[in-house]
């Protein structure tokens, strides 16, 4: 994967880190929804909202029970706490709850906005018994910061049905939080998505100048972009995004030492580490500020565009032969190459820049005479190049027998599995890192999410359908909803099929790209075993020393 699409990777992550609003429900499944919801609706029906106003907490993680129930535990996505913290309301109980007394019991779980982590999370709980009528009752339970002396405390009120205010915080809950299912309970949503932040804006203006010509004025607003100061984690990508760009835009100008500035200021581990590291080693390779080419063991001219070049350089240059041993300054430039790399090699083995890791490191101990070493990481190399295969060839298995969409589909109870982000990314979950970096992957779960939501909300008023005395109207709107059900089946079938293929597309094209790794590993280890080789290796390190030919 080259830089351009790394980038393009990227921006879509950046982008949707800064809330855009995925696709709408259908229009008439939103309206059957109302109207059912329109229906005498049982008087036991008790309602659960969720808030939080506390200027310095972020609401993560909420446990509830009422009476002798089981608790139900609900942990917010980042999105989801970004929107209780900007106003947000989230409705987390909608039940039947027969008039008498009761007990509810809440617990809140926050952190502060700039907790580390070994700062001690801030716990709020709260029993509250009350009185329900024959009657709906609708309960607001919020984290309220209520000063150093009395501290952070929850705050309950209780109506009959969610105001008019409260009815606003659950439809802006919805759209903060990025989920249609939310969108089409709790009312309209704004159908464009939102302008991306200011950092995103300013840092595609940056690549627009380049691209047009305005190097100079591109590389200073990475530059700025680069070193801001970054409170949130999307302006922190931005900046790690920033930073990349301009290091590699100065490994093209050959300017080592200007590329390694940029590149170190990027977050490692961070989702632009690998590049950052890989781009990193070489610019200890470039001929240091007012050499000429003549420096260089090879041709000069071309250098690294992106970090898929590393291989045609590794094969090509600094070296002009592959038996070179360095010496001097160009040993220590290797070994300080080698520094960055290493940090490479135990990292995820299927991602194409690591797998580069797993041959560059071997290839600058093979410069630096090291040809045993050298032999060993290629042996390594191999391992881990085997292994990698055989998790792409499980992962394509889970795509053809149905396993992946049931993992995309499994209900957690909460809001983290919306972007695959819950998962804990094992020997058989790791594939799923290389599908969210296909801008076609992605595309296609969005094209498929507002179908699955609506397969769950049409269960929901079947449901809802079910409660009610069978009369000529619930008739009617039973036979609407059984039509919209089989209707988006078809559909869903189709989002299917198309997010399979796109997924198939992506594991494949890795396949191929560690199959090519692996085919030059080998290679590499039976050039290492040539006698011809051997000797011509022996011959250079006695040059090299000073022992003469």
């Amino acid at each position: 994967m080259n830089i351009q699409s790394l980038l393009q990777c990227a921006s879509v992550a950046v982008l949707g880190a800064f809330g855009s609003v995925h696709a709408q429900l259908a229009p008439e499944v939103v309206d059957l929804y109302r109207e059912i919801e329109a229906l005498p609706a049982a008087g036991e029906t008790f309602e659960l909202l969720i808030g939080e106003h506390a200027e310095d907490l972020l609401l993560r993680r909420v446990r509830v029970q009422i009476d002798d129930d089981a608790p139900l535990e609900y942990e917010y996505s980042a999105a989801e706490t970004a929107a209780l913290d900007n106003g947000g309301r989230h409705r987390l109980l909608r039940m039947p709850l027969p008039a008498g007394a009761h007990r509810l019991r809440v617990a809140l779980i926050s952190r502060h906005v700039d907790a580390l982590p070994q700062t001690p999370r801030v716990d709020a709980t709260v029993e509250y018994p009350f009185d329900k009528g024959d009657g709906p009752l609708t309960m607001d339970v919020s984290v309220v910061d209520r000063g150093w002396l009395r501290g952070v405390k929850p705050e309950v009120k209780t109506s009959a049905q969610p105001t008019a205010v409260q009815r606003s915080q659950l439809a802006q809950f919805a759209a903060g939080a990025q989920r249609g299912w939310l969108a089409a309970l709790e009312g309209p949503q704004p159908s464009l998505p939102a302008p991306p932040s200011p950092a995103v804006t300013r840092y595609n203006e940056a690549v627009s100048m380049m691209r047009s010509g305005a190097q100079d004025a591109g590389m200073a607003l990475l530059a700025t972009l680069g070193t801001q100061d970054a409170t949130d984690p999307g302006t922190r990508r931005v900046r790690d995004l920033a930073n990349l760009t301009l290091g590699y835009q100065h490994l093209r100008q050959r300017r080592g030492e200007a590329a390694a500035e940029a590149l170190r200021r990027v977050r490692s581990p961070g989702p632009y580490g690998n590049a950052a590291l890989l781009g990193l080693g070489w610019s200890y390779l470039l001929p240091k500020a007012g050499a000429s080419d003549a420096d260089a063991d090879a041709p000069g001219g071309w250098w690294p565009q992106d970090e898929s070049d590393s291989a045609d350089l590794r094969r090509r240059m600094p070296f002009r032969y592959n038996w070179s041993v360095a010496a001097g300054e160009r040993a220590d430039d290797l070994h300080d190459a080698l520094v960055a790399w290493n940090e490479l090699v135990g990292r995820d083995p299927l991602d194409p820049i690591v797998q580069e890791g797993m041959l560059v490191v071997p290839y600058a101990l093979q410069h630096l005479g090291a040809h045993e070493q050298a032999q060993a990481r290629y042996l390594r190399a191999v391992e881990q190049l085997q292994s990698a295969r055989v998790q792409i060839d499980a992962a394509l298995e889970q795509l053809r027998d149905g396993r992946f969409l049931a993992m995309v589909d499994a209900e957690t109870g909460d809001g983290w599995r919306r972007w695959l982000a819950d998962l804990p990314y094992d020997d058989g979950t790791a594939y799923t890192r290389i599908l969210v970096e296909r801008v076609e992957v992605l595309d296609a779960l969005e094209a498929r999410r507002p179908l699955r939501d609506q397969q769950r909300l049409l269960s929901t008023m079947q449901r809802m359908l079910d409660a009610q005395a069978a009369t000529p109207r619930a008739d009617a709107l039973r036979q609407r909803v059984e039509a919209m059900q089989r209707e988006t089946a078809q559909q869903l079938a189709a989002a299917d099929a198309a997010l399979i293929a796109a997924a198939e597309s992506a594991l494949l094209a890795r396949r191929d790209g560690t199959g090519a790794y692996l085919s030059e590993a080998r290679f590499a280890i039976a050039r290492l075993h040539d006698p011809s080789q051997r000797a011509i290796d022996r011959g250079v390190q006695r040059v090299a020393s000073g022992a003469g030919p």
